[in-house]
């Protein structure tokens, strides 16, 4: 099974990047304006996109470990995606900071969507970064 993982160091502690992560608040600023999350194990996140919220992926909150790692298992979504998991890793930067470790784990095959979540993953860890750093949302996918 095919992995998509990616990796940046964001220039803020680990408790921020997790904090952002793990938030409606976070998502909001860095992936999709229309987030459902409640930052808890056992929760399902709900991030929803288009005019009327018409595309909805759903993720378990699988494992929670602040500030080291989050999990989140799709329970539903387009059928390619469910039976993936996202997997966030942070770990203090050697010169300060957090290193961040982004893993989308479980696809069933390289075709299909792989290649173009990889790109607007990039793009969403680019726009957490910046959300971290500045305070400034700036998701990829806003209705607003």
């Amino acid at each position: 099974m095919p992995d998509i993982c990616q990796a940046l160091t964001i220039d803020a502690p680990p408790e921020a990047v997790f904090d952002a992560i793990n938030s409606a608040e976070g998502n909001r600023a860095f992936w999709t304006d229309q987030t459902e999350y409640e930052p808890r194990e056992g929760t399902v996140a709900v991030f929803s996109f288009g005019p009327n919220a018409e595309t909805q992926f759903r993720f378990e909150v699988a494992a929670l470990d602040r500030p080291r790692s989050l999990t989140w298992k799709c329970v539903g979504g387009p059928p390619e995606w469910q039976p993936t998991s996202i997997v966030w890793t942070l770990t203090p930067a050697a010169g300060g900071g957090t290193d961040v470790r982004f893993e989308h784990r479980g696809w069933a095959s390289a075709d299909g969507e792989l290649a173009a979540c990889t790109y607007t993953w990039g793009r969403i860890l680019f726009a957490l970064d910046e959300y971290v750093r500045t305070g400034s949302a700036n998701p990829p996918f806003s209705v607003y």
